[in-house]
């Protein structure tokens, strides 16, 4: 016989079970294990007997659930959470388990003593990644501005909901709602609370956690918890109390104790352990250890046991069950709470002369509500703070109105509009003689040789220096919060941006070697690669960059065959690409170039070609050739490829373009002998292919265009298998050809009005 605490809303809903005795007290479930049954489909009878085979159909349709529901909401731009806690609920009683004799199959109170022990176990590592990810030196960040943000964010509901709790409780007393459990100020305290790790959860969903309004959010979000901590734990170690002061006290102190101990003593350990083991490697082989623990853990907490959380969850929420009168009266406190938060984060940032929009989408920001909230109705429930109706009411106005406040937020703000009107950020547009102002971003080490190789063959020259801002963009794993920094001093980066050093070196190695012609400022961005792209816009738009130089997030080896490949920076060049406000060069990695360090010091001479079909960004390729030309140790060959046959008067104005620059280039480099010009006919698509089989083995550095005209003759049958879309069909050919030996690939998109087609 074994007997199991069972949470008092699993003994209500569910009926008793066949060998499964109640107690005495509704909280106790006795269930017989001394003999398990041999069923199973052999012995013709049902596998469900068992507690494996339970467990496994139960996270099965947990799963399940959750990805069904996940897939019809995405569309609509809706959070993963959302769909985790519909899910469940769909799950529960409020539909599927309606069922007549569904409930009692699947889910029979003798398999809560294991869905209890595995949800639990779920719930807990979730906790332990949320405090893993959770990043307290943005203490460090939090500003008057947002300090006040923060906090009345949290005053400005309790003091709405609270008042208008007793106002409601002096002046709606019925005698038979006494006798009910509900209390209305607990409700109150409770929709009025902001969690800093809901609030950064959705600000990352919905890809705005890099912008600036997004880092006030989180500042701020983070100063509202800390105010709702203090209320939460008052409010229970003053029940735990029984309105002993002294022993309130007492346990306050017992607390402060606790926690400085762990800053002070446990903290420190940490920091060392970590600071003494080598960069880039998993816990015990180096730092960071959040990004370590994150990447073990979030696939099995996240789609194995957090899904029996979200079913178990659901099962205790029956909105059949709920009567108008309590869900509109919860309804009614919790939009009061959601009122209250809005109207004092709003206000406060109108006075701290935030535009309106902003303030106005801070305000929806900082009523997000999700799991940690859910968890604490349900601790409410099981203190019997409030009843099964209250919390049914609860947890579906949680639901509904986080849902509504995803839904309108993008309407309200969307960071790619700040990036419209920035038109003429180009190489081709920019002034002859002037500062050109480069943006070089660096996934890993293995991305440096390449990047600098190419930033030596723009000729820096003191009428015309080069302004390198080279940042360095690191994947968001082990923290909640993004990072952005301009990195002074490499000696003493941090644990999660020590990777940085070498790549930061390198760099610097450059610029002394370019002396009074090359400045170098480093920054250090770790954000998720959804977001990255935004950091990379913020340093455009603020230097006034008029490139921008991102690698490709595939690796090619010399034959042209693919050895490496991370699809989650796809997302990141994709959303550079659609949206930069400037213009964009993509870096092929081919393997390192056999002149590397001889380039960077000016001792030997490098080869370079430009191809040329017509199109704007075949434009700005030439112009980025024309910053090559000069350099006595850089031999320079334009390619043009002309069609052999009549073009469409659809065309002309671009081909006339074309002549423009292809005019001015051939006189900037008359009378020079490190560049040349030549062209090539072709009829079509095979004809381009056998004029690019020509440069095999004869150039380190390949510039092309991405995007060319529109049913281009001379790419005819070639866009057929254009399988890498970022790089263009030349860009592709090149890339993936076995006959460019370690030539590295430089693919150009000039800026424009119509930037976003392909």
């Amino acid at each position: 016989m074994m007997v199991s605490t069972m949470e008092p809303e699993n003994v209500l809903v569910f009926g008793s079970m066949p060998k499964t005795q109640m107690i005495q007290s509704s909280h106790l479930v006795c269930t017989n294990f001394s003999r398990l049954p041999n069923a199973s489909v052999f012995y013709s009878s049902s596998p469900l007997t068992l507690m494996l085979p339970l467990l496994l159909l139960q996270l099965s349709l947990g799963s399940a659930a959750i990805l069904v529901t996940f897939y019809l909401l995405r569309h609509f731009g809706l959070p993963l959470m959302l769909a985790q806690v519909l899910g469940g609920v769909l799950l529960g009683p409020s539909l599927l388990c309606r069922i007549p004799g569904l409930l009692n199959m699947i889910f029979p109170i003798r398999s809560f003593l294991l869905m209890d022990v595995v949800s639990t176990m779920g719930f807990m590592f979730y906790f332990f990644l949320v405090g893993v990810q959770t990043d307290i030196w943005l203490l460090k960040k939090i500003t008057k501005k947002s300090f006040a943000i923060g906090f009345f964010s949290v005053a400005v509901p309790m003091i709405l909901t609270l008042g208008m709790s007793l106002l409601w409780m002096q002046f709606n007393v019925n005698p038979n709602e006494k006798k009910k459990v509900d209390r209305l100020p607990e409700i109150a305290k409770a929709e009025s609370l902001v969690s800093f790790q809901i609030v950064s959860y959705y600000l990352s969903e919905l890809r705005v956690i890099n912008s600036e309004i997004g880092r006030v959010a989180l500042c701020s979000s983070m100063v509202s918890t800390l105010c709702s901590t203090c209320v939460v734990t008052s409010n229970i170690l003053w029940n735990q109390s029984k309105d002993d002061l002294s022993r309130f006290f007492q346990s306050i102190c017992y607390g402060i104790i606790f926690a400085a101990l762990v800053c002070c003593i446990l903290g420190p350990l940490l920091l060392w352990e970590m600071k003494h083991t080598l960069g880039g490697q998993p816990l015990k082989q180096g730092p960071p250890l959040g990004s370590a623990l994150v990447e073990k853990l979030d696939v099995i907490t996240n789609w194995v046991l957090m899904p029996l959380f979200f079913v178990k969850f659901g099962l205790a929420v029956d909105i059949f069950a709920l009567s108008l009168k309590t869900y509109f009266k919860v309804q009614f406190f919790a939009l009061l709470g959601a009122f209250g938060k809005f109207l004092g984060a709003s206000l406060c940032a109108l006075s701290c002369q935030m535009p309106q929009r902003d303030a106005i989408v801070l305000g929806f920001f900082m009523t997000f509500q999700g799991i940690i909230e859910l968890d604490l109705f349900r601790l409410m429930k099981r203190k019997q703070i409030i009843g099964d109706e209250a919390f049914s009411a609860m947890c579906l106005t949680a639901l509904i109105g986080s849902g509504v406040v995803a839904l309108v937020v993008p309407c309200f703000y969307d960071p790619s509009k700040r990036y419209e009107g920035y038109y003429g950020r180009t190489l081709a547009y920019s002034r002859h003689n002037s500062e050109l102002r480069v943006l070089v971003c660096i996934h890993e080490e293995q991305n440096v040789p390449s990047a600098i190789n190419v930033l030596a063959t723009l000729k820096p020259t003191k009428q015309s220096p080069i302004a390198v801002y080279m940042l360095h963009m690191v994947e968001l794993m082990g923290s909640a919060t993004p990072l952005l920094m301009r990195q002074k001093r490499p000696k003493k980066l941090s644990t999660r941006t020590r990777g940085s050093a070498p790549i930061i070196d390198a760099f610097k190695i450059f610029e002394e070697n370019h002396e009074g012609l090359v400045s170098v400022s480093p920054f250090i961005s770790v954000s998720p690669p959804q977001t990255m792209h935004e950091d990379v816009f913020q340093i455009a738009l603020e230097k006034g960059t008029s490139l921008v130089i991102i690698p490709f997030y595939k690796k090619f080896h010399v034959g042209g065959a693919v050895y490496l490949s991370k699809r989650s920076l796809k997302i990141a060049n994709q959303n550079v690409l659609d949206q930069a406000p400037c213009s964009v060069a993509i870096l092929v990695d081919r393997g390192t170039l056999k002149t590397l360090h001889a380039i960077w010091a000016g001792w030997s001479s490098s080869e370079v070609a430009v191809i040329f079909l017509g199109g704007a960004d075949d434009q700005e390729a030439l112009a980025l050739a024309a910053k090559m030309t000069g350099c006595q140790n850089i031999n320079l060959t334009l390619i043009r490829i002309i069609y052999d046959g009549d073009f469409p008067d659809k065309y002309m104005e671009g081909i006339r373009n074309d002549n423009e620059s292809l005019g001015q280039f051939q006189t900037n480099i008359s009378g020079s002998t490190c560049a040349k010009y030549w062209e090539e006919v072709a009829k079509d698509g095979a004809g381009t292919a056998s004029v690019l089989r020509t440069l095999e083995n004869q150039y380190d550095i390949i510039v092309v265009g991405r995007r060319h005209y529109d049913t281009f003759p001379l790419l005819s049958g070639l866009t057929e298998s254009n399988e890498n879309k970022e790089l263009g069909v030349i860009g592709d050919m090149l890339a993936s050809s076995d006959f460019l030996g370690n030539t590295t690939i430089l693919v150009v998109q000039q800026h424009t009005d119509n930037s976003h087609s392909e």
